[in-house]
């Protein structure tokens, strides 16, 4: 499970604050440009600018 508000910075430890990732990006994911948020209760997952050059010019 990985914390997406960490618990460290004031993030509850619940499934509410969580998303299910492998062992790889789980240990990878603050370093590779992808961001995870909740919205809703739901993930939203923003793919880095190398990934989807759309989202970084406001297209």
């Amino acid at each position: 499970m990985h914390h997406v508000t960490e618990h460290s910075r004031g993030g509850p430890t619940h499934t509410d604050n969580g998303v299910l990732l492998c062992w790889h990006h789980h240990h990878r994911l603050d370093t590779s440009g992808w961001e995870i948020q909740m919205r809703h209760g739901r993930p939203y997952v923003k793919a880095p600018e190398w990934v989807d050059r759309a989202a970084s010019t406001g297209r």
